[in-house]
């Protein structure tokens, strides 16, 4: 019984100058006056006894479960839920929550079609160049807003994430939206953008804003009237991916506005085969429901909160 009781106390000794007192295991071998592999098998001893027991606390559970609860809800391959308490920005979180996603899955050969918006800018910010995929190609899907809104135009945005991974990007040198669904069509007879048009097939991987009809980036930049907007209103349009409006349910809005914007089409767009769409607030709550349950995005990346929100409000709009 003794040598039991000196065989339990040494156990328990070693695994507190491991554990407790962070001890290395050739330090405790040097004090103890054993071998280093021999206080490795006290230590597994330990483990298998219940002397030592591991408690790992996942901080992300409750983000994991909101992944996962949106993922079987709404049929995605993948939710990114990211962590915005303690007053931080959740622009920023979602942004570097996608950019980290992004940097991750992205590989050599990948034809990323990149549209536009104030949460994909900050995507973009949080990058970290590398320069690592000299093959990657990146299109522009949808026409411009004009250089007075910054960083968030299409093209500045295509640019720079092509020039992170060190790959190529083509503009689509044109407004997002003309005066008719004539100009449009001859816009896209153009040669250069019909070539880039073409290539839209090509995209692997779709980079999207999710925007609200009450705070649109067209209405801001003076693309949408007061009359489109009462007209989308008509419509019951909540949100739009690529200028594309849509109700709450995912039906497309085919106002007047529709057939005038010079971008990809939502056909186009739901053949992608991985579109990463990236929106939070208060404010997105339906435009995101309409998002997913349109079948315009198969990954979401938003904060806690918008999805915690999307859930319940999906849940009560079923």
């Amino acid at each position: 019984m003794s040598a039991v009781k000196n065989g339990l106390r040494l156990l328990v000794r070693v695994s507190e100058m491991y554990y407790q007192e962070k001890l290395t295991q050739q330090q405790i071998a040097a004090a103890l006056g054993l071998s280093r592999p021999k206080i490795s098998r006290l230590l597994k001893a330990a483990e298998d006894r219940g002397i030592v027991q591991i408690r790992i606390i996942n901080p992300l559970g409750e983000t994991s479960a909101l992944e996962e609860e949106l993922c079987r809800r709404f049929n995605l391959k993948e939710a990114v839920v990211a962590l915005c308490g303690g007053g931080r920005d959740s622009k920023r979180a979602i942004g570097e929550a996608a950019a980290a996603y992004l940097e991750r899955n992205v590989c050599a050969g990948n034809i990323l079609g990149v549209s536009w918006g104030t949460t994909l800018q900050e995507m973009v910010n949080c990058l970290h160049p590398d320069g690592r995929c000299p093959d990657l190609t990146v299109f522009q899907m949808l026409g411009g807003v004009g250089q007075a809104e910054g960083d968030y135009h299409a093209n500045e945005l295509a640019r720079r994430i092509a020039e992170a991974f060190g790959g190529r990007w083509y503009p689509l040198p044109a407004p997002v939206v003309v005066s008719s669904s004539q100009v449009r069509d001859a816009l896209l007879a153009e040669k250069r953008l019909a070539e880039i048009f073409d290539n839209f097939h090509r995209i692997d991987t779709a980079l999207v804003g999710i925007g609200c009809l009450a705070d649109s980036i067209l209405k801001k930049t003076g693309y949408l009237s007061d009359e489109e907007g009462k007209e989308l209103a008509y419509f019951d349009a909540v949100g739009d991916v690529c200028s594309c409006f849509f109700d709450i349910e995912g039906r497309v809005c085919r106002t007047s506005l529709h057939d005038r914007v010079v971008g990809i089409s939502p056909q186009a767009l739901r053949n992608i085969d991985t579109v990463i769409g990236m929106a939070g607030g208060a404010d997105k709550i339906e435009a995101i429901t309409g998002a997913l349950r349109g079948g315009f995005i198969n990954i979401l990346v938003t904060d806690e909160l918008t999805a915690e929100r999307v859930l319940e409000h999906s849940s009560k709009s079923a």
